[in-house]
Formats: structure tokens, C-alpha cells, sequence
């Protein structure tokens, strides 16, 4: 499971707001919606801006996958 799938994954199991996350980072909720969809690269300073937004430890989401 990638990085944004992790994160898309927590946001989408807890109910967050996305518009909520999108604010406290400063960017729009399009550019988050891209990110959470693959479609724009999560980079590692809008990784921890979004940690942040969510108060969340940015080494929460690594893990390695079990098969």
C-alpha cells in the first residue's frame, strides 16, 4: 500500500474532514483530493503538513505491509 492510501485510508476510516485537513495545511481542498487519489505526488513537505493538520505522527503511516 503506497504512502497516500495510508493516509487516504486513516482520513477516510475516521470520518475526517478533508475540507478541515485542506485548510489547516493552507491548500485547496482539490490539491488534497489529488494527493489522496494518486494523481498528484505526495511530497514530503505536504506529507507532514498533512500529519500536522491531523495531528497525527508523521511515522504513524510507516509500516510495512504483512503478507
Amino acid at each position: 500500500m503506497l504512502m497516500y492510501e495510508r493516509v487516504r485510508d486513516y482520513i477516510d476510516e475516521r470520518g475526517l474532514s478533508r475540507r478541515i485537513i485542506a485548510a489547516n495545511m493552507g491548500v485547496t481542498e482539490s490539491k488534497l483530493s489529488l494527493i489522496l487519489n494518486g494523481k498528484r505526488k505526495l511530497t514530503v513537505d505536504d506529507y507532514e503538513s498533512m500529519c500536522r493538520a491531523m495531528a497525527v505522527d508523521p511515522a504513524r503511516f510507516y509500516h510495512t505491509v504483512q503478507n
